[in-house]
């Protein structure tokens, strides 16, 4: 497929994205306190909203880096989701945007901010979880991740760094950038005559379903694999399949994924034969939050984990520290990157009030 053909594609595939509400939204219109996320192509600032008071996760992005490295497809998928699973009941379970809009040099995403950082941070410091506990992120990330599928996405990188914490402690998944629909177009997937199923090596290794590994084609299914990792890393204080090298967790991945296991290492009775029916082969595999919900496991008495105590609005204590990024007034004047991202509808002033 030519750039000329991707680009119609990509165009055709966007163009409902191109209409959001308009207002004038810039980076004048937060007050950056703290950097707390950094990676290749920009930072994550802890921001106050001038015009609401509210205090957001602000994303920054560095447009020409994205298209230097044939990132752009990674933002659109966020934007994606971010645009289309929104309202109730979402909102209660997958990260929203308040804001998306560009200037000459980068992308912006205002996001809700997760006071208590990520379920990640939360494994650094405790190691382990109760099983009631592991309950209780059991039942919130099923629903999230039926509510994901409703909408028509898989998500395909469902891991601890990817679970937010917020200041009740609840838990919403988040971090779409490997998101796809489902029976879409295939403007960035080898066409298939069943366009249902996906056939990318995306993901991260440990929490990758043998079927991603096979390359024979995968559904959303990926998913509740993946959720069974989590659990099961929650439960016993690390992955499953742990090896030196990616080839060498895949290597396992794919032995394991060949049979029924009855997970050893777990000591929960219950919470052993819930992660059996997510972490087995993928015609055994639960493939509902309706299924999931009913699993003894996620209807005893469970516990919420950890609630940030936090002494204000804007208190990231659960957040690594970093220098702050000195300001940039560098214009990016290469027409191209402009056009590009405008042909989407990312112009100036988008923004998604």
């Amino acid at each position: 497929m030519n750039h000329a053909s991707v680009k119609s594609l990509l165009f055709a595939r966007y163009s409902a994205l191109a209409k959001p509400e308009r207002s004038r939204r810039s980076i004048t219109s937060f007050q950056r306190i703290r950097c707390i996320g950094r990676g290749a192509f920009g930072s994550v600032y802890l921001s106050r909203d001038r015009s609401t008071g509210s205090i957001v996760a602000l994303k920054t992005m560095d447009k020409a880096k994205l298209v230097e490295t044939g990132r752009v497809a990674t933002v659109w998928a966020e934007l994606d989701v971010l645009r289309s699973a929104r309202g109730a009941p979402a909102q209660e379970y997958l990260v929203q945007a308040s804001s998306i809009f560009v200037d000459d040099r980068r992308l912006y995403i205002a996001m809700g901010f997760a006071s208590g950082g990520d379920l990640m941070g939360l494994l650094i410091r405790r190691d382990v979880l109760a099983a009631s506990e592991v309950a209780y992120y059991a039942r919130e990330l099923s629903t999230a991740i039926q509510c994901l599928h409703d909408f028509g996405f898989a998500h395909r990188d469902v891991k601890p760094d990817n679970i937010l914490v917020f200041a009740n402690g609840r838990v919403k998944l988040g971090d779409f950038g490997l998101a796809r629909r489902l029976k879409a177009d295939v403007a960035f997937e080898t066409p298939r005559n069943d366009d249902a199923r996906m056939y990318s090596n995306v993901g991260t290794p440990d929490y990758m379903a043998p079927e991603i590994l096979e390359g024979t084609g995968y559904s959303s299914s990926v998913d509740w694999w993946a959720l069974g990792i989590v659990l099961i890393e929650c439960l016993i204080g690390h992955v499953p399949f742990y090896a030196e090298t990616p080839l060498e967790t895949a290597t396992l991945i794919l032995q394991f994924g060949q049979r029924r296991s009855t997970l050893p290492w777990i000591v929960d009775d219950s919470a052993r034969d819930f992660c059996v029916r997510l972490v087995c082969p993928d015609d055994q595999r639960y493939q509902s939050a309706e299924q999931a919900l009913r699993h003894r496991f996620l209807c005893w008495g469970a516990s919420i984990p950890f609630v940030p105590n936090t002494k204000s609005d804007d208190d990231a204590q659960f957040f690594d520290v970093f220098e702050d990024d000195p300001q940039v007034t560098t214009r990016v004047e290469d027409v191209r990157i402009r056009t590009l991202f405008q042909s989407f509808g990312l112009s100036d002033e988008v923004s998604t009030r």
